[in-house]
């Protein structure tokens, strides 16, 4: 717990009531750990004694997931505004703000600018709804600079990218978004451009940045928790029929994994019987390519998510850094699908589970899937290496 003499109180606002226009979807509704991606920045927030929580939406809220109670009551300024108390499990009691925006259709200033006229505060931590690994260690960092400096902004870099939907504002901050708004200008950007801003590098902390804002970032985002929450991160490997290249492809990927000191295994999935390690055999080239441990896994007489269910149990099974299964027709998410010649990309509901396709033709604009030239490697395995949680 974080305690702040009370002239220095944050106030926390997330920003849930853009269209999702890029997403296709509402943001905040997005399944993250169980809950959703509103919800689940809620539950982390509470690590931080903030002196409000608000949340800018224009659209009916259902909060039924939080931990705990929570109790609704009409604003008490307009009707349009909900309070909430939320009871947590350990009986702390925090009150939870809904606004409405006032200037609609002006993205994430109509938000800014509803709970700053609701709500004065002296300091604001404004968060967009998307950043599902954003754990609040940043508003220490982020709340000393603005304190040291008495900034009108406090803005994360990221490799040199300007986080604005991660900030801290002064309440000063107010009038520069009605001028913003007034003007046309609906860019966050314009109303810390000529005030006094503080800009604090973040890369070292470049995964709390990380937004959901296309389908893609959103599946990557489940692909970096799922393997964050295994033994052993594991990619599967599959193709519509046999001679499409799997077992090519990863050979490829064991030898430079390998080559950089990392320790890589690999399960085969077949539906043939097993007769030990055969010269030239899959598993065997994939020794050959340098994997430490190998696994056969036969098909069973049940259901498809038996088969998954065991392919998943030997790559945990094993002692590397990095597990690929190589299957046709039963892969683990994440997966990386090699196409054939004449096979178009999988329609986005057949989609979820694939994370990156292999092919050599492939539509110009697609957003919930990302696509590797057949004769190129090196890019698809620096992408694989952002999922792996290891260090070397």
């Amino acid at each position: 717990m974080v305690l702040i003499p009370d002239k220095n109180l944050l106030s926390l606002l997330i920003l849930a009531g853009g269209k999702s226009s890029r997403m296709g979807c509402d943001k905040s509704k997005l399944p993250w750990r169980g809950t959703t991606s509103l919800t689940s920045l809620l539950q982390r927030s509470i690590v931080f004694p903030f002196k409000n929580t608000i949340i800018s939406i224009n659209r009916e809220l259902d909060l039924s997931d939080l931990p705990g109670t929570v109790v609704a009551t009409t604003g008490k300024r307009r009707e349009s505004d909900i309070e909430y108390t939320w009871t947590l499990p350990d009986g702390t009691k925090r009150t939870v703000f809904v606004v409405a925006d006032t200037f609609t259709e002006r993205g994430p200033l109509g938000g800014m600018e509803a709970a700053m006229h609701m709500h004065k505060t002296t300091k604001w931590l404004v968060l967009s709804v998307d950043l599902p690994f954003y754990d609040f260690s940043a508003v220490n960092r982020l709340l000393s600079a603005h304190m040291t400096k008495d900034a009108d902004a406090v803005i994360p870099l990221v490799n040199g990218k300007e986080e604005p939907l991660s900030a801290i504002y002064s309440g000063r901050i107010y009038k520069k978004i009605l001028t913003a708004l007034a003007a046309g200008n609906y860019r966050v950007r314009h109303i810390y451009a000529d005030k006094k801003v503080v800009y604090i590098d973040e890369s070292a902390h470049a995964r709390q940045y990380v937004n959901m804002n296309t389908p893609v970032a959103y599946k990557e985002a489940l692909a970096y928790d799922t393997n964050s929450m295994r033994k052993v991160p594991l990619f599967s490997i599959c193709a519509a029929s046999s001679g499409a290249g799997k077992t090519r492809l990863v050979t490829a990927l064991i030898g430079q994994l390998t080559r950089e000191g990392y320790s890589v295994g690999y399960v085969k999935s077949t539906h043939h019987r097993i007769y030990g390690n055969k010269e030239g055999s899959d598993t065997d080239l994939a020794k050959k390519a340098g994997a430490k441990e190998t696994r056969i896994v036969p098909s069973v007489d049940s259901k498809a998510a038996d088969k998954r269910n065991l392919l998943a149990a030997a790559a945990e099974e094993m002692d590397v850094d990095v597990v690929f299964i190589e299957t046709r027709d039963h892969a683990v998410f994440p997966t990386i699908r090699i196409l054939g010649s004449t096979e178009i990309i999988p329609a986005r509901h057949n989609a979820k589970q694939i994370l990156a396709v292999i092919s050599r033709q492939f539509p110009e604009k697609c957003d919930y899937i990302r696509r590797f030239e057949v004769n190129n490697i090196q890019p698809l395995y620096k992408y694989i290496k952002r999922f792996m949680h290891v260090r070397h």
